[in-house]
């Protein structure tokens, strides 16, 4: 059973890790701002995906339920909004820069942030409810 568990998890990490990056770097193609390089467009995405996984795989439906009974059904959309408050930061810290405090640049910035780890954490956990099944 441990076996089984242990390996589920091994290819949900990748299979998260490969659908994130890509749902993040098309979003960030997209939507960051032009003083974003595509190149570090790229890295911001597996960089965000790298950071990201874990906590959608591990910290979310292992801890927060435990931590946040109470919310019920809302527990996955407080953990979403908390998940997204933190990569917005996270990237902020990365990539922002003093001269973009308060400029559209960095609201445009940090709504694509927003956005692409909400769109992929949804595609990533809807592809392996829907097709795990089949890749185990």
């Amino acid at each position: 059973m441990a076996q089984w568990y242990y390996h589920a998890l091994v290819v949900d990490f990748v299979v998260a890790m490969v659908l994130m990056t890509a749902c993040m770097a098309l979003i960030f193609a997209l939507g960051l701002s032009r003083r974003h390089s595509v190149k570090s467009r790229i890295a911001a995405a597996a960089w965000l995906s790298s950071c990201t996984v874990p906590v959608v795989l591990l910290v979310i439906p292992h801890f927060l339920p435990v931590i946040w009974h109470w919310l019920g059904a809302w527990s996955d959309i407080a953990s979403l909004l908390v998940l997204d408050v933190a990569a917005c930061l996270l990237f902020w810290l990365v990539f922002g820069n003093r001269s973009q405090l308060g400029k559209w640049s960095m609201y445009r910035d940090l709504i694509s942030v927003g956005s692409a780890l909400l769109l992929s954490v949804v595609a990533t956990r809807m592809f392996i409810e829907d097709f795990g099944r089949w890749l185990y």
